[in-house]
């Protein structure tokens, strides 16, 4: 299943399909949606009220009023619980992140786009004992450990079966009456598209074909509805079965997220300026705000939970972390490392010994704990011959360093610091 297309291509059926999924979404939960100049949006009612804000395409003022209108409106939906921002690729348009960033809204995961052409697709072979099942009324399943599925799911599953057209067709994975999997396949209103959501497979039934069989069933229903290609956004574990299926890579997205209940209120006028002149690298501006800031302000972490210098290391403007620093910042270990090394990490470890075992994100992790999840032995032994304590641990599992290296894998690490344990 060759997949013809560009990059471009892919990133355009994914987006024109995840547009129509997330409308789909808020039609059926008496929610709503619309456009917007050059974004879309929806409001969906599912698990609480849901807002998605999606692909952007413009920049400069209009654009960013524009963008400013859509949060406002989904800011203004009774018991919204979350907003979302989706663009096609990191940097489309440039600046989104600084000022999405600036406004609150914390650094998401990023999709990576993928696409299967539906002109030839194999049957699927399911596992014995395993059934796979169309559903056409909502469940309501007693299970806990299945990927990406609540109750809100198994309604809208319901929901979407009862819509004439129907464009969304929900597959279960059962083994007698145990569900063990599933996947939903949406067609968009263009007709030439389909996408791929909700995938999951229980860890105790993985590796045995049933995720294939699923991926098969969501394309060939896909396929029968006369859509030429399927798209999906992947994650990293998801990746090499969608590969072994036949699906090519169109490049990574970029989702930013504002959470809460009620949403944290918007920031205040100059803290966006200072943040969106960190995130876009503007030195002038920068300057031109000084006057105002003191160091707790050059340090501290804002609504977006990120301090200015991990803002900058965002967003790729390393003159701004050294902007920071000459006007009286101390940087966190890991920015340091990110934007100098060893030299640079060493020399503020020589300088600021306080830095050592402080916490660098909103996980509560220390610079240890980050080296060990980045893999990253250089900085580990670095932290320790700088005393770092390994015994501390994050303030999310609870772990300290040796419990971080062990649930990672990071077995070569966990060597060290048993080995630096026995000379401490």
């Amino acid at each position: 299943m060759a997949v013809p297309i560009s990059a471009d291509q892919i990133q355009a059926c994914a987006a024109a399909n995840h547009v129509s999924w997330f409308a789909s979404r808020a039609r059926v939960t008496g929610g709503h949606a619309g456009r917007d100049g050059a974004l879309d949006w929806a409001v969906e009612q599912t698990d609480g009220v849901l807002a998605s804000i999606l692909f952007p395409a413009a920049g400069g003022p209009g654009g960013r009023a524009a963008l400013d209108a859509a949060i406002d409106r989904c800011r203004d939906a009774a018991g919204v619980r979350s907003i979302s921002v989706w663009s096609r690729t990191p940097a489309d348009p440039p600046g989104l992140g600084a000022w999405l960033l600036a406004r609150g809204f914390g650094w998401g995961w990023q999709p990576h786009w993928m696409a299967a052409d539906l002109g030839r697709v194999p049957d699927p072979l399911v596992p014995d004992g395993v059934h796979i099942e169309v559903l056409d009324a909502a469940v309501d399943w007693a299970v806990e450990d299945l990927p990406y599925y609540t109750p809100a799911t198994g309604r809208l599953a319901g929901l979407r079966a009862a819509e004439t057209p129907r464009t969304t067709w929900s597959v279960a994975a059962l083994e007698g009456d145990r569900p063990v999997g599933h996947v939903a396949a949406h067609v968009g209103p263009a007709g030439s598209e389909a996408g791929m959501y909700d995938f999951g497979v229980v860890p105790g039934a993985r590796r045995r074909g049933i995720g294939s069989a699923l991926a098969l069933t969501a394309l060939g229903l896909a396929a029968g509805a006369a859509c030429r290609w399927l798209t999906l956004n992947s994650t990293v574990a998801g990746e090499p079965v969608y590969r072994r299926l036949g699906f090519a890579s169109g490049g990574h997205g970029q989702t930013w997220w504002l959470l809460g209940q009620p949403l944290p209120a918007p920031p205040a006028a100059g803290e966006i300026a200072f943040i969106e002149a960190v995130g876009l690298g503007d030195l002038d501006r920068l300057e031109a705000l000084r006057v105002g800031l003191d160091r707790h302000d050059l340090e501290r972490r804002y609504g977006c939970d990120r301090t200015p210098a991990q803002v900058a290391l965002l967003t790729g403007r390393p003159a701004a972390v050294d902007w920071l620093e000459a006007n009286g910042a101390v940087l966190d270990v890991v920015s340091a490392w990110d934007t100098g090394g060893r030299e640079r990490a060493a020399a503020l470890l020589g300088r600021h010994p306080e830095v050592t075992d402080r916490t660098v994100d909103g996980r509560g992790a220390t610079a240890l704990h980050v080296a060990i999840e980045r893999d990253l032995p250089e900085l580990v032994d670095l932290l320790l011959d700088h005393g770092a304590d390994p015994q501390v641990r994050d303030g999310v599992w609870r772990a300290d360093a040796m419990g971080w290296a062990r649930a990672l894998g990071r077995d070569h690490l966990a060597a060290v610091l048993d080995a630096r344990r026995g000379r401490r």
